[in-house]
């Protein structure tokens, strides 16, 4: 049965409407298609199967709905897309939405490169563009991926970022006046309730607050029944103290009872040194007195008395540059190679950097694998991220 112009424009309109709300769908959501350029299934989108047209008649009929995507029901070849122009659609019965051939755009906008690049043997399924991954990645699954904020759709305040996004006070989407801020006092004398309260800040990013709260100290603590946690009593002031291992309360493993020692804790208990017993980790060494050495008397090993640095690394004691080993991260303009999108573009790079820039893009083709994301090339697509609630 054939829809009238009127009726299929206003299904192709559904369709639109539903990808504006979307936003960064998951990709199983849309249209997808493997290395190869073929789809993994019908789509689901309401005004994206070419109206009625193509797929509803045996012979191929004009649609002219959004995308020259056969019905589901026909075995003859696609229709015609909106524009005229061969849709690309194969025996959409029989192959459960058929292959995207050349000009087989959905409503213009999803298929943003329809055939994989020659040096890209391996692919993803975002938003069906054919992009080759990075080392070690794998193709992304998922809500909410975007290569800009625009993919975002029409809410805000959003962002397309990759990894985690700090938002701050100035993101919340939330007006101060929309939950109450407490001004309980002003000062120590306006804390009354209990004897030895003070007025301290009350402070709240989203929604933003400055408010100020009473604070009094705890009640009282009680021998029986026992208000103090392990290892603590009660104390003759009426506050909670730690009982001293010289009374029975054992040193935890490294320390020994010492009450005396400067070096003790509140328990009593100070820090068996390395050479009265205690064993220091495997990449240091017993070095008491020693300015690198920690309170058991033990320091890091360095690279030029047996320890090995890290491939990226070499061994440079008293380089500005070194860990506390004397391990420095090569730099890029010395024999360091930087990795996928990235250029080596510093000759004296900082202490724990190699001198490598990431580079910055205008698509995906501009980056040597994965996607193009604010401008910069990422192995990882960005998500849509929204402030705190």
């Amino acid at each position: 049965m054939k829809h009238s112009l009127a009726s299929t424009t206003l299904i192709g309109l559904v369709g639109l409407a539903a990808l504006a709300s979307n936003g960064c769908s998951d990709t199983t959501a849309g249209h997808r298609q493997d290395d190869a350029g073929a789809e993994d299934g019908p789509l689901p989108l309401a005004g994206m199967s070419g109206g009625g047209g193509g797929g509803t008649a045996g012979g191929g009929e004009v649609g002219t709905g959004g995308g020259g995507i056969p019905g589901g029901g026909g075995t003859g070849a696609g229709g015609l897309a909106s524009g005229g122009s061969p849709g690309g659609g194969m025996d959409g019965g029989e192959n459960e939405g058929g292959v995207v051939g050349s000009g087989g755009a959905i409503d213009g906008a999803l298929v943003t490169d329809a055939s994989p690049k020659a040096d890209a043997p391996t692919g993803d399924a975002f938003w069906s563009t054919v992009v080759r991954l990075c080392t070690g990645k794998s193709a992304p699954a998922g809500y909410n991926l975007c290569r800009t904020v625009a993919d975002c759709g029409p809410i805000g305040p959003v962002v397309c970022s990759v990894g985690y996004y700090d938002w701050g006070p100035s993101g919340c989407p939330l007006p101060p006046s929309s939950q109450m801020c407490p001004t309980e006092c002003t000062k120590d004398e306006d804390c009354t309730a209990t004897p030895g309260g003070t007025c301290i800040p009350y402070t709240r990013d989203c929604p933003r607050c400055d408010g100020h709260v009473c604070q009094y100290p705890p009640p009282p603590c009680t021998s029986s029944p026992d208000s103090c946690g392990t290892g603590q009593r009660c104390g003759a002031d009426g506050a909670c103290e730690v009982i001293p291992c010289s009374e029975g309360n054992a040193c935890r493993t490294g320390y020994r009872c010492n009450v005396a020692s400067a070096t003790a804790d509140r328990q009593g208990c100070e820090p068996i040194p390395c050479n009265a017993g205690n064993t220091c980790a495997s990449d240091l060494r017993c070095a008491p007195g020693s300015a690198a050495a920690d309170v058991f008397g033990c320091e890091p090993i360095p690279c030029d008395a047996g320890f090995a640095c890290r491939a990226d690394s070499r061994c440079n004691v008293g380089s500005s540059r070194a860990d506390s080993h004397g391990c420095e991260l090569v730099p890029c303009a010395d024999g360091y190679a930087c990795p996928e999108n990235t250029r080596c573009t510093v000759a004296v790079p900082a202490i724990n950097d190699h001198g490598c820039t990431t580079e910055t893009c205008k698509s995906d083709g501009d980056c040597d694998c994965g996607y193009c994301v604010n401008d910069v090339c990422s192995a990882d697509p960005g998500t849509c991220q929204t402030p705190p609630a």
